[in-house]
């Protein structure tokens, strides 16, 4: 039998959120009533799983984050750390929650090309194959 009722319904939802290492933190971040702040916190926390290697927590994490470009910073952030990790795969369906077609594509690129997340991190130059002498 479904109740009804908020409490119910907040069963449910916590149902569903079960999983990964950081699923406690997502769901005291989900039951923050402020708007501004429940999405602050909820970046964090997919931040620090996509940090963490924690995919289906940061799925979660920003699919809740409510304000666009916050949730599409997020997703783009949380896309490069796990493509640093080497979970590229991952760090693709992370990019494809992007709903900015241009922050979107930038992300896959940059994941696609193995760019680092932080513009401010050198890249190693790739090295020279020595020529073929005759």
């Amino acid at each position: 039998m479904l109740i009804g009722t908020k409490f119910g319904h907040e069963a449910a939802r916590e149902g569903m959120l079960g999983g990964g290492h950081f699923s406690p933190q997502l769901r005291s971040a989900l039951a923050i009533q402020d708007s501004t702040s429940r999405d602050q916190a909820v970046q964090t926390v997919a931040i620090k799983a996509a940090e963490g290697s924690d995919f289906a927590t940061v799925k979660r994490a920003i699919n809740e984050i409510r304000d666009s470009r916050l949730h599409d910073r997020s997703a783009a952030e949380c896309a490069l750390a796990l493509a640093q990790l080497g979970r590229s795969a991952d760090a693709g369906v992370i990019a494809g929650l992007i709903r900015t077609p241009s922050l979107r594509d930038d992300t896959l690129s940059k994941i696609a090309l193995g760019k680092p997340a932080d513009p401010s991190v050198e890249q190693a130059p790739p090295t020279a194959s020595p020529a073929k002498q005759e």
